[in-house]
């Protein structure tokens, strides 16, 4: 649950919206841009949830080799620090 908490809040920082200044009329002309990281980040959060996913399967199975269980800690420790990556990140200035 925590992976799908951490790529959904990821996802919701990919659009970066700015404004120019204003022209000669006055009107601010709106401008929406990619926030690069949030991308990666949610790509990584996806590729987490697929992964837990797949090994919630094999455990239900079988008794799985002990290396798998280091592997899907070190996943789990990957979707709880990923969205708080991005959120530290500084936005671009335009």
């Amino acid at each position: 649950m925590l992976a799908v908490a951490g790529s959904v809040t990821v996802a919701t920082q990919i659009e970066t919206t700015y404004f120019l200044p204003p022209d000669s009329t006055g009107v601010a002309v709106r401008q929406t841009a990619l926030f690069a990281p949030a991308v990666v980040g949610t790509v990584v959060g996806l590729f987490v949830i697929v992964v837990l996913t797949v090994h919630l399967v094999v455990v239900v199975r079988r008794d799985p080799p002990r290396w798998v269980w280091m592997a899907t800690g070190i996943l789990a420790l990957l979707a709880v620090c990923a969205p708080f990556l991005v959120v530290a990140l500084d936005r671009p200035t335009y």
